[in-house]
């Protein structure tokens, strides 16, 4: 979907797998809902989409996990 991005978490948040990061509105189609950016696992927001037109397929977030042994989660984009 193509529409302007709103983030709700920041670059240094940490987030856990499924918690809301943003949202995507549309633009083309205005009686669209918006669409929720869920985390897609544990981990701290590296990166944050900038500037706000996106389009479907784009990276919104660039997620941070401990990749020690034994620690749980992974690293990886949102999208």
């Amino acid at each position: 979907m193509r529409g302007l991005f709103e983030p709700v978490a920041r670059v240094g948040d940490e987030v856990k797998e499924g918690e809301l990061i943003g949202r995507v509105h549309p633009v083309e189609e205005l009686d669209l809902s918006s669409a929720p950016v869920l985390a897609h696992c544990d981990g701290v927001v590296a990166i944050a989409r900038r500037p706000p037109l996106v389009d479907l397929g784009d990276t919104l977030y660039h997620l941070a996990a401990d990749t020690t042994p034994g620690a749980s989660g992974a690293s990886g984009s949102g999208r």
